[in-house]
């Protein structure tokens, strides 16, 4: 039987390679989904979700139905006090690792919530139980995205980049959080336009320990 944890490991490993799957599979992930919703666990909810979103492009219709049958659980799963609890990184050290776990799957869902905001295309069609999850959870998971950015670092050849664009006469700043989306940016350079890099170097490894 297909249970919570292999549908959202299917569509977690969809979404990561980037496989555009049949219609008839995520019609079948869709039902069984309805059927297990109750059974989803944080990890399951994060990883269901953030592959959905990801897979939105593909199948916008089929998708949206999906995310209406996950976001109520996920909704359940992280409420206030366990965001807060999450956040705030106390207790022992067993329960440290569970907030910094917990941490992760929100960083998981605050994409999942950008992916609407930013797609011109989705936006028409956001799910009804997305825009209920934006309003809930939307300012804790950008907390816990912001929270992880001081992972983000600067190779060499960016430096390089940096020094001499300053060598120029140039302003430039480095690794610039959006205030919008919570994604750094490699560098603003400011010229008679403004163009900006955008990096997001930790969320790749942020969704890879949702799902291990």
């Amino acid at each position: 039987k297909c249970e919570a944890q292999h549908i959202g490991n299917i569509l977690w490993a969809l979404a990561t390679v980037a496989h555009e799957p049949e219609y008839s599979l995520v019609r079948a992930l869709t039902e069984r989904a309805a059927v297990v919703a109750p059974h989803f666990n944080t990890q399951n909810i994060a990883n269901a979700l953030w592959g959905t979103c990801m897979l939105a492009q593909t199948y916008p219709g089929t998708t949206g139905e999906l995310i209406d049958v996950l976001v109520p659980r996920a909704i359940v799963l992280f409420d206030a006090s366990s965001c807060a609890l999450a956040l705030s990184g106390a207790g022992t050290e067993l329960e440290r690792v569970r907030c910094e776990k917990l941490v992760q799957e929100l960083c998981a869902l605050h994409q999942c919530l950008l992916t609407y905001q930013f797609e011109p295309a989705l936006q028409e069609s956001m799910p009804s139980q997305l825009s209920i999850m934006q309003e809930v959870l939307a300012p804790w998971c950008k907390e816990a995205f912001l929270r992880q950015q001081h992972t983000a670092f600067s190779s060499r050849c960016h430096l390089e980049v940096s020094h001499t664009l300053r060598s120029m006469g140039l302003s430039v700043q480095d690794e610039v959080i959006c205030d919008k989306s919570g994604y750094t940016l490699d560098m603003l350079c400011a010229t008679s336009r403004t163009n900006a890099h955008s990096r997001t170097p930790h969320m790749n490894k942020s969704r890879t320990n949702a799902h291990s």
